[in-house]
């Protein structure tokens, strides 16, 4: 059996708490979803998270705490990028 873990499911709550206007809600499930998705070794759902935390954040006008988020998502993709080119054939 073959799964595929989406990451945590305080993102997509974060994203409906954002949709809701619910700015305290929204940054709670934010750091809860990146909270779980690190302590599970997911990059891939921690990278997505950052993403998306740092695009929320820069619709709230609060670009110095978006700034680390999204290069931590810049990083971890070209990381993963990295490691997937070292790969031989």
């Amino acid at each position: 059996m073959v799964g595929f873990f989406e990451g945590s499911a305080s993102l997509f709550l974060a994203g409906l708490a954002a949709f809701l206007v619910e700015q305290a809600q929204a940054q709670r499930h934010f750091d809860d979803a990146l909270a779980l998705n690190e302590q599970l070794g997911a990059l891939p759902q921690v990278a997505r998270t950052c993403f998306a935390y740092a695009r929320w954040l820069l619709q709230q006008q609060r670009d110095a705490a978006a700034r680390p988020l999204k290069q931590r998502a810049i990083d971890l993709a070209v990381r993963r990028r990295n490691a997937g080119s070292s790969r031989s054939p």
